[in-house]
């Protein structure tokens, strides 16, 4: 039970050994917000970062020319990254435990079919729609010219890859259950 005035988690715990007692731990999260937020920013690298623990979503990125590398999203309510704009880089990420989506890599123009060159590569998707189970695909790809190679792709509720839009790029890519 969660007392909204005062914040405090009330828990009953099934029983426990004692070393379960000693190693485990409770986190509690409140915030709804993404963890990060690019909004409206350009050419901005995040490497190495470890996020997660939250009932919103991990990284917003909405700019272009962005850059991801080696980042870890996990434990999200919410979707683990979700990426607009044009000629945005996500590579040798682990985006795992989300609520709904994995990935939403969003760009390129419909009526002038412009691609928005948003690449994901060598990353691990896994283990997302925890919350939502249906119509939360691991990667979804939305416009115009988003590619997406040599990931990992694997258990997922629904479906790894969800597309809508124009020449988009699927390859290379190994999925399972």
């Amino acid at each position: 039970f969660c007392d909204a005035k005062t914040g405090m988690l009330y828990c009953w715990l099934p029983p426990l050994q004692k070393d379960e007692l000693a190693t485990g731990s409770i986190i509690y999260s409140r915030m709804r917000e993404p963890l990060v937020q690019l909004d409206g920013c350009n050419y901005v690298t995040l490497y190495n970062l470890t996020i997660g623990y939250t009932l919103g979503g991990g990284i917003l990125v909405r700019g272009d020319h962005n850059f991801l590398s080696r980042c870890r999203v996990e434990n999200t309510g919410d979707y683990g990254v979700d990426l607009e704009g044009k000629t945005n880089v996500i590579l040798s990420c682990v985006i795992r435990q989300t609520g709904t989506v994995g990935v939403s890599m969003n760009g390129g123009d419909l009526k002038t079919l412009e691609a928005a060159h948003n690449q994901m590569g060598y990353s691990l998707i896994c283990e997302t729609g925890r919350w939502r189970m249906s119509n939360s695909a691991g990667v979804k790809l939305n416009g115009v010219g988003n590619i997406l190679e040599n990931c990992e792709l694997r258990d997922f509720p629904h479906y790894a890859v969800m597309y809508t839009g124009n020449e988009h790029g699927i390859a290379g890519n190994e999925i399972s259950h």
